[in-house]
């Protein structure tokens, strides 16, 4: 009985050791993804950037609504979520009739994979004569199409105290 109880033992020993091989593991949890290049990402929001600001610079509402996902969404500060191709062409060129001509993005943070990265940013909004209009911290959330990056959300926020109306 007593050298049952041994040989079992021994087995379950053996059968808990082997199981607990690392070496032996499957080759589906041995093997991970390369890790995602956000340098080579980083430059392609770089490259998103200068169209961004191009589109500002040439009045062009329409280019800067199609950098934006077709469910993208912008969220600005004090008003409603903006969706939708007519509405972003609508807030973009109230923008722009504002005086808005020129803007500067600077990533200060990047994160994701090759489906969706989060950018963290400042941000300044500028006039045709350089008059700083406002300046502030941003998240993007970008969506590849196919081969491109495109905006999927945008929010934004001043840096400068809120203003009120008497």
């Amino acid at each position: 009985m007593v050298r049952k109880q041994y040989l079992l033992f021994l087995l379950g020993s053996l059968f808990f050791f082997s199981a607990c091989d690392s070496s032996k593991q499957s080759p589906a949890v041995a093997t991970q993804a390369a890790p995602y290049d956000l340098v080579q990402a980083g430059r392609e929001i770089n490259k998103a950037h200068e169209q961004l600001t191009g589109f500002f610079s040439n009045s062009d509402s329409a280019g800067l609504a199609d950098m934006f996902t077709p469910d993208g969404k912008l969220m600005e500060p004090n008003t409603p979520v903006i969706s939708g191709k007519e509405a972003m062409l609508h807030q973009f060129g109230f923008l722009m009739k504002d005086g808005v001509s020129k803007v500067s993005l600077t990533t200060t943070g990047l994160w994701g994979d090759d489906n969706l990265l989060v950018e963290e940013g400042k941000f300044s909004y500028k006039s045709k004569r350089d008059l700083l209009l406002d300046e502030g911290k941003y998240i993007m959330l970008w969506k590849k199409t196919e081969d491109q990056w495109k905006i999927f959300r945008q929010l934004y926020n001043s840096n400068w105290p809120a203003t009120t109306v008497k």
